[in-house]
């Protein structure tokens, strides 16, 4: 696994949807770190989740403008803390 970033203690996929999150690490395998890399999901971005799929195990989530989605497994590499905007 790559690290970047610091140490938190909540992953993406444990987030309250509705809320803004500033993402803190993002520990995952390189393949998968590129791509969240190129969407911009980087230590100091800011992160909401806006809808989870209804048979759970994934979700969507509003960074840099975009929506995007991303398996609970593939997000659980991503470390966030709570930001109150």
């Amino acid at each position: 696994y790559i690290i970047i970033g610091s140490v938190s203690n909540m992953n993406l996929d444990e987030i309250e949807l509705g809320k803004k999150y500033e993402v803190v690490e993002v520990q995952t395998e390189p393949s998968m770190l590129r791509r969240f890399l190129d969407i911009g999901i980087i230590p100091g971005a800011m992160i909401e989740k806006i809808l989870v799929g209804p048979f759970k195990g994934i979700a969507a989530y509003c960074v840099m403008g975009t929506i995007i989605a991303i398996r609970d497994v593939d997000s659980e590499g991503i470390k966030v803390e709570y930001a109150e905007v």
